[in-house]
C-alpha cells in the first residue's frame, strides 16, 4: 500500500513539472503569434492568435483531467487504507 501511495504522490509530481513546461510552451507559441498580429492584423494572423489562445485552454483541460485522476487515485488510496 505504502507503494502505490508514494507512486500516486510522485505522479502528482512529475504532473506538476509536466504542466508547467506544456504551459510555458503554450505562452511561447501566444507570444510569437502576438508579435505576428502586432505586426500585420491581417485575418491569418489573428486566427493563428486565436488557435494558439485555444490550444492553452485545450491544455489547461488536459493538465485538470489529469490532476483530476490523480486526485480520483489518492482518494480511492485513501479509502482503501481505511478500511
Amino acid at each position: 500500500m505504502a507503494d502505490r501511495i508514494a507512486a500516486n504522490v510522485e505522479l502528482g509530481r512529475i504532473l506538476d513539472e509536466q504542466s508547467e513546461k506544456m504551459l510555458e510552451n503554450v505562452d511561447i507559441q501566444i507570444a510569437a503569434a502576438q508579435v505576428q498580429f502586432n505586426k500585420n492584423q491581417n485575418q491569418e494572423n489573428a486566427i493563428a492568435l486565436q488557435e494558439a489562445l485555444n490550444e492553452k485552454a485545450a491544455v489547461q483541460a488536459q493538465i485538470e483531467g489529469f490532476r483530476s485522476e490523480q486526485l480520483i487515485n489518492e482518494i480511492s488510496l485513501k479509502r482503501e487504507l481505511n478500511d
